[in-house]
């Protein structure tokens, strides 16, 4: 009898390890490889796609209460008259309650450390003086089917329009999301993955904004 109960005892061992795995250690495991995924091909022409990546950051209050700069927020440009750029973002990033206006940082804008390099200029120098550097933003149309909206601003120097797909991506195609959600001396996030849904799904979000309908 204890013949035939040492198998069973193993396997229920086993059994307990597979599990503990799978709910302790896998998700980590997982985790670190969707975070560390690179599709080498996509990555060689990440630098077009991110030269025409803008940041957009809200200000708000005034110089006597005192003037605050929100983090930046992603958009790109699609079109350009003249000196006039257009550029899609989200529609929650241009839609802060408290914003009186908002800016507009290039690939060509300095970092912070950098206009301190340029001008020779050592220890703190105050953010208004930076941030007078970026021209402002024109809400121009805010899509309310979807968390989208466009927005222009004057730009003297010539910037790379980013060149649209015509239709979405299938299932099992491979992306990339590319942004420079950070603050001002920040740099590019890039996520690979690919697309798992068939077809638009209805995602919820738990702060009021109407659900929107996007590609898994």
């Amino acid at each position: 009898m204890s013949t035939k109960k040492k198998p069973t005892l193993i396997v229920i061992i086993l059994a307990i390890v597979t599990v503990a795995f799978i709910v302790l250690v896998w998700p980590s495991i997982y985790e670190y490889q969707c975070k560390n995924r690179t599709y080498d091909e996509m990555a060689l022409s990440l630098a077009s796609v991110e030269s025409s990546n803008i940041r957009i950051i809200a200000v708000s209050g005034s110089e006597d209460e005192g003037i605050g700069y929100s983090t930046s927020a992603s958009g790109v440009i699609i079109d350009h008259i003249g000196a006039t750029y257009y550029a899609l973002t989200a529609r929650h990033v241009v839609d802060k309650a408290d914003a009186d206006h908002y800016i507009i940082a290039t690939t060509l804008t300095p970092t912070y450390k950098e206009y301190k390099k340029e001008k020779g200029l050592t220890g703190h120098i105050p953010l208004e003086e930076y941030y007078a550097l970026m021209p402002e933003a024109v809400v121009e149309y805010r899509y309310g089917a979807a968390d989208l909206a466009i927005i222009s601003f004057q730009y003297s120097e010539k910037l790379v329009t980013a060149d649209l797909a015509f239709e979405n991506p299938k299932k099992g195609d491979r992306i990339v999301a590319a942004g420079n959600p950070d603050d001002i001396d920040g740099g590019f996030v890039h996520s690979f993955g690919k697309i798992t849904s068939q077809e638009e799904i209805t995602f919820k979000t738990n702060d009021g904004r109407v659900p929107d309908r996007v590609l898994k």
